[in-house]
């Protein structure tokens, strides 16, 4: 994540990762973006570190969602 984070933002973003029994939490903040907060299952979680490309590509949506 933080290496993701790195390239496509920079390193002045913040990137902040919780857990819970519910799942990972990742906030993410940076001057090209709005603020933002993800919540992901434990499977979806799963499901995502299995597969960098599925990974990259939700991550790059995620930040063109949010982008400023």
């Amino acid at each position: 994540m933080d290496n993701f984070v790195l390239f496509h933002l920079g390193s002045d973003a913040r990137v902040e990762v919780g857990s819970g029994e519910g799942g990972l939490s990742v906030e993410i903040s940076h001057l090209r973006v709005k603020s933002f907060r993800l919540e992901m299952s434990w499977e979806r979680v799963r499901d995502l570190a299995g597969d960098d490309e599925l990974l990259e590509d939700f991550l790059l949506d995620q930040l063109t969602i949010h982008r400023r």
